[in-house]
């Protein structure tokens, strides 16, 4: 690796890999606010924010360095 590294993670966004009762995309996560009303996602099997916490990992597994020492380590989210 050189001094900086930019790495392109590939796209953890869609949920159909990983299987589960949203994979086929039909049924949709519901969620309570605060009022008490249940809300509908409208994601079903295609979840963009799953890229931020699996992009991590990806990363985490495949380039992070521990041999190292004092490196610094920035994570840009454009969100």
């Amino acid at each position: 690796f050189s001094p900086m590294d930019l790495v392109f993670t590939p796209d953890f966004s869609d949920m159909s890999v990983y299987g589960g009762p949203y994979a086929d995309g039909k049924r949709h996560r519901e969620f309570v606010n605060r009022a008490g009303k249940v809300q509908r996602g409208n994601y079903g099997n295609h979840y963009h924010f799953n890229n931020k916490p699996n992009g991590l990992l990806y990363w985490a597994k495949e380039y992070y360095n521990n041999n190292v020492p004092n490196e610094a380590i920035v994570l840009m989210d454009p969100d």
